[in-house]
């Protein structure tokens, strides 16, 4: 049986020496977590969940040669070597606050055929304060990510920071209000599976000043996750937005 890409992807970590099963990304997930609270970052926003299937990530961007892949939160950086072994994007792009997570992908990095090496980036920075001028195609994993900060990224996104931005694909539905500031507009729902949802989980498509069209192009998603997506884009359209019980849901 042929490998799948992310388990193609683990090969490069295993080489580093960095563990992938459940241990090995738990214990990676604690490291500097507490440095980084105490720092000021938010805590839920430092929980560690993947999605195990990238591919759906790069479809739904439709990611090319010529585009430019960003990953913000990129953790380990698989998602970023699963894109340039996909795609073959011009430059991929993974912008990770925590040290040991992205000590962890330049280890992979290493270890990754060179072609791969030179077309994938890693920085360890703020993604709040970092330059994105760039970035054309963008991913968020922000499923355990409180309103506030949502609406945090989404500003970060204006057009005056990212003016090269074509797409972006999140994991969980950003607060209605903040997109206008952004210029984005939902256009699509699409499934993928989640360490914190095996069974289908939701994957939200905005455009740059997209045409609105999002009910013409949902697509045919199983009914837990387009449920999922419901509840979360009422919840967008609400200023109270997630309870901290929904928050802490998403990753159970």
């Amino acid at each position: 049986m042929s490998q799948s890409l992310l388990e193609r992807v683990n090969v490069f970590f295993e080489d580093a020496g960095c563990k992938t099963d459940p241990t090995g990304l738990s214990k990676l997930a604690c490291e500097g977590a507490s440095v980084a609270v105490k720092a000021g970052a938010v805590a839920s926003a430092l929980v560690f969940g993947e999605i195990l299937t990238p591919e759906d990530i790069f479809r739904l961007l439709n990611l090319e040669q010529g585009d430019i892949f960003y990953d913000l939160g990129s953790g380990r950086g698989q998602v970023v070597l699963a894109a340039a072994l996909a795609s073959k994007p011009k430059k991929c792009v993974g912008i990770e606050l925590m040290e040991p997570r992205h000590q962890a992908a330049l280890a992979a990095k290493a270890h990754a055929p060179e072609d791969i090496q030179r077309i994938c980036e890693f920085r360890c920075e703020d993604v709040l304060a970092c330059r994105l001028e760039d970035a054309c195609k963008v991913y968020l994993c922000n499923a355990a990510f409180p309103r506030h900060l949502n609406a945090a990224f989404a500003g970060a996104l204006d057009p005056q920071r990212t003016p090269a931005l074509e797409a972006l694909v999140t994991c969980a539905a950003l607060p209605e209000e903040s997109l206008n500031q952004a210029r984005l507009q939902l256009t699509q729902v699409a499934e993928c599976s989640a360490t914190w949802a095996t069974q289908g989980a939701p994957l939200f498509l905005y455009k740059r000043d997209g045409d609105g069209s999002f009910a013409a192009r949902a697509t045919a998603i199983p009914t837990n996750v387009r449920y999922e997506a419901s509840r979360q884009l009422s919840a967008a359209t609400q200023s109270a937005g997630l309870s901290h019980e929904d928050e802490r849901s998403l990753l159970r």
